[in-house]
């Protein structure tokens, strides 16, 4: 897609309900949170927050409810991504 193509895909969402995106992996405490982090500074450095809904999420339910991995929100946080969701 070009750049001309994606600002009037863009723009034809105006007005219309969020754009719901979900992250997924195994376990949800390393890849998909990590995702939902850098895609959620993406959305918040464009002003974009009203407009889309971010969430992540794993097949595996055994760390259901934990923060993600320590390591991860250490090198997440050097980056200056936040991880703090659950």
């Amino acid at each position: 897609m070009n750049d001309k193509s994606t600002s009037v895909e863009i723009g034809s969402l105006k007005d219309k309900e969020k754009i719901k995106i979900l992250f997924v992996c195994l376990g949800n405490i390393c890849r998909s949170p990590a995702a939902q982090g850098v895609m959620q500074r993406l959305v918040d450095e464009r002003g974009l927050s009203s407009r889309y809904e971010l969430d992540s999420g794993g097949f595996y339910g055994g760390h259901a409810g934990e923060l993600p991995d320590k390591r991860m929100r250490v090198h997440a946080s050097r980056r200056g991504y936040d991880l703090t969701h659950r």
